[in-house]
């Protein structure tokens, strides 16, 4: 992109190779932080689905929305990373600016025009985005820098003698490199047994199973009009399926006396919708409340607990000074003059002195923040019917869109504090952090807690959602949904219902897995873990032992891969293949915010630049 300002030093080496796997927004960033720092090298993105990636195809339908404002959606640095320089544009500002650019869609470019800073922009327009992006970066490539796209998709990574790699695509391209960057995003993981079992199963019915895959590849488009057809999952890919099956079909919204309506389309399927929780996460709240300017989750208190590492538990050490925040965030905005941050410092959370204070603060139980119940309201609820669960799902969503309607509020502001809090426990949930039993056990309770509350769909989903369970089309099956096969099909029972079992030819998985190198289904990451390119990361725990996760093993800060020999010199990655060493690598990059997307981007260039003296 056109750089607003430049490192005066020039990086200058011999002109060497790096391919870059993938071509998403983690691989078009390090293009770009190459282009920065000067670089003399060539380099080769490969990607079958081309600048953008899979995820951010320009072909997917246009019902489907990105879950950040426009003006906060960048892939690249801009002036909050003051160390950097070569900043560019936010996807908002690109689109006001890039609207003559040749080859547009029609959709493309109506989409561009009408498009505000806090819109939540189709997601085809971030594909587009990105497409331009590059397109942008090869006009403008410093001298000494060659870039191009194969698309292709790599299947093989091996070292030769020289320590060079070689790099074997599925068509039959064999290529050389100094360097590989692996930014593969999220590849496909092998079914797990209940998985398998329902796959097979749908193969010698004839019915129809959609295991766990991104919206877009999911079959759809094989419900026909009225049938049932059951989501399981209800968080961010729920609605985009909940969309495809809805306005993807003829459907529409209209806004009458200030509510949602849906008008259908008679095309739509019965969707029965539920999820281990049995409610889609809560509206996300993106406009910033008042703050007290009070911080109880610091850098003070992170050096604190890094201290104790590997000896840091998530529930026992980093949950307390999460609720300690969220609290005083909620109670401050709730009951501003009868809260004491003395108290605060002092007390600790969930015990007798706590509770005692809560309750001077709030003496209604039912208006105290309890975020356990939030994350999990249906949890010992058992209702008669579907109809009776519908109508407490109606008031649950009607709920959450009042309080989400107020961003000074403080649910919104709980809200708020845990999104950022994403960012401040990063130490403590990367490599080196929590141990490995507790993030085992709770990671996966603790990322979704922060996602459900904090991380949810626009406003607008869920006001659709609400307006679809009005209309009949969407109807709800609550808490611990269990899928069983049955003679023709299957059968669908949850908690929430008991007696209750729902028979359907049509079962369609609505949440991604999260990338795991024991059972990757991608060809390249299952050669490098069979070769030993590629190896997981174990977490220590206090007494001597490791705990093994899914992830790649990554150096930092470098992002080298680590082997059993060590960090390889020329292998590097970055993004969801790391997580469980690193923490929350779906994240992109956040416009006026410092990012690692953009850090851990500038880190590989320069490692890349300076690979000889590594």
């Amino acid at each position: 992109m056109p750089a607003e300002t430049w490192p005066s030093e020039r990086v200058m080496i011999a002109t060497r190779h790096v391919v870059i796997v993938g071509a998403g927004p983690r691989a078009i960033s390090v293009l770009d932080r190459l282009a920065i720092r000067f670089a003399r090298v060539r380099v080769t993105l490969i990607d079958p689905y081309g600048p953008g990636g899979r995820i951010w195809r320009r072909d997917q339908p246009a019902e489907l929305l990105m879950n950040t404002f426009a003006g906060d959606s960048t892939i690249f640095a801009d002036p909050s990373h003051t160390e950097l320089g070569g900043f560019g544009p936010d996807l908002w500002s690109w689109a006001q600016a890039a609207q003559n650019a040749p080859g547009l869609t029609e959709a493309e470019l109506q989409a561009m025009k009408t498009l505000q800073k806090q819109d939540y922009a189709p997601r085809f327009l971030f594909g587009t985005y990105c497409h331009y992006s590059f397109q942008d970066l090869l006009n403008r490539l410093p001298e000494g820098l060659q870039a191009d796209h194969l698309a292709d998709t790599v299947t093989q990574i091996t070292d030769r003698p020289d320590g060079t790699q070689q790099v074997l695509t599925a068509n039959g391209r064999s290529l050389v490199a100094d360097a590989v960057v692996l930014a593969t995003g999220h590849t496909d993981t092998a079914l797990s047994a209940r998985d398998q079992h329902l796959h097979a199963h749908a193969q010698a019915q004839d019915v129809v199973y959609g295991p766990p895959a991104l919206p877009t590849e999911t079959p759809v488009d094989e419900v026909p009009a009225g049938a049932d057809v059951v989501l399981r999952g209800m968080a961010l890919n729920f609605f985009d399926l909940v969309a495809m099956l809805t306005e993807g079909r003829g459907g529409h919204f209209e806004r009458v006396d200030g509510q949602v309506r849906y008008v259908p389309s008679g095309q739509e399927p019965v969707i029965h919708a539920g999820s281990r929780r049995g409610i889609p996460s809560y509206s996300r709240i993106d406009t910033s409340g008042p703050t007290s300017g009070v911080s109880f989750l610091d850098q003070a208190v992170i050096e604190r607990l890094l201290a104790q590492a590997p000896d840091i538990d998530l529930r026992r050490d980093v949950w307390p000074a999460v609720l300690r925040e969220a609290s005083w965030i909620y109670y401050w905005r709730l009951h501003p003059d009868a809260v004491n941050e003395e108290d605060f410092r002092k007390l600790t959370p969930q015990t007798p002195e706590w509770d005692a204070m809560i309750a001077r603060i709030e003496p209604r139980q039912a208006d105290r923040l309890d975020l356990d119940a939030m994350e999990a309201p249906l949890l010992g609820k058992i209702f008669g019917d579907q109809r009776e669960l519908d109508h407490w799902m109606i008031g649950h969503l009607g709920r959450d869109l009042a309080s989400s309607a107020n961003p000074d509020g403080p649910r919104a502001g709980v809200g708020e504090f845990l999104r950022v809090a994403r960012g401040k426990v990063y130490p403590l949930m990367a490599a080196g952090g929590v141990s490995g039993t507790s993030y085992s056990r709770d990671a996966r309770w603790f990322h979704a807690l922060l996602r459900n509350i904090g991380n949810g769909p626009p406003r607008v989903r869920t006001e659709q959602l609400a307006a679809l369970a009005r209309a009949g089309v969407v109807r709800f099956l609550g808490a611990d949904v269990e899928i069983g096969t049955a003679e023709e099909g299957f059968v669908v029972t949850s908690s929430s219902l008991p007696g209750y079992r729902l028979h359907t030819r049509y079962v369609l998985d609505a949440f991604v897995p999260s990338p795991d190198l024991r059972v990757a289904a991608d060809p390249l990451w299952q050669q490098l873990r069979a070769t030993g390119g590629a190896r997981t990361y174990q977490r220590p725990d206090p007494n001597q032992t490791f705990v093994q996760t899914g992830a790649v093993d990554v150096e930092e800060p470098t992002s080298r891969m680590v082997l059993d020999s060590g960090p390889h010199p020329a292998r590097f990655v970055l993004g969801a293949a790391t997580e469980g060493a690193r923490w929350n690598t779906a994240m992109a990059s956040k416009a006026g915010v410092r990012s690692r997307f953009v850090i851990e981007a500038d880190e590989i260039a320069r490692c890349v630049l300076n690979q000889d003296r590594a």
